[in-house]
């Protein structure tokens, strides 16, 4: 009786937060004088030159020294997150 009235609330929850969704008013058109053409990038691609990255500023870096190139149309995977890896993991 209680899981059941404890799982109605939730649902009672669920609508309300659906309904102020609805009611909330229209985002602005996202598109802006100052924004690149629909058709950017043409090509993309991506370049590491020596890249030195921390988690955060005073902790040690966990990047050092990264140079990598991702040319247009290229797929890159990480080598250690494999899905055996991503299963484990918690």
């Amino acid at each position: 009786m209680v899981s059941q009235y404890a799982k109605n609330e939730q649902n009672m929850n669920s609508v309300e937060r659906v309904l102020l969704y609805t009611a909330l008013p229209p985002e602005e058109d996202s598109l802006s004088p100052q924004d690149p053409p629909m058709s950017w990038p043409e090509k993309g691609a991506i370049r590491f030159s020596n890249v030195e990255l921390a988690y955060r500023e005073g902790l040690p870096l966990v990047l050092k020294g990264v140079s990598f190139e991702v040319k247009a149309g290229e797929k890159v995977r990480y080598p250690c997150c494999s899905l055996a890896t991503a299963a484990n993991s918690s």
